[in-house]
């Protein structure tokens, strides 16, 4: 995935901040775009990801340091 991403939008296009939990699913923090703070979660079932959940409302991370 972020191989795609990288070739898309060149070096620089995220900053990984680092790794947490987020409502209690594994995930990281990172910076978009240089400004823009975001989260992404995994929610795992049997060994496998099912879902990605991404968030980067400015209102709802205010709790998050980055």
């Amino acid at each position: 995935m972020y191989s795609g991403l990288y070739r898309k939008l060149g070096p620089g296009w995220t900053q990984f901040i680092r790794p947490a939990w987020i409502d209690g699913l594994p995930g990281y923090v990172s910076r978009e775009r240089g400004a823009i703070l975001q989260t992404t979660a995994f929610a795992i079932e049997n060994g496998k990801i099912t879902a990605i959940y991404m968030m980067c409302n400015p209102d709802k991370l205010t709790h998050v340091d980055g």
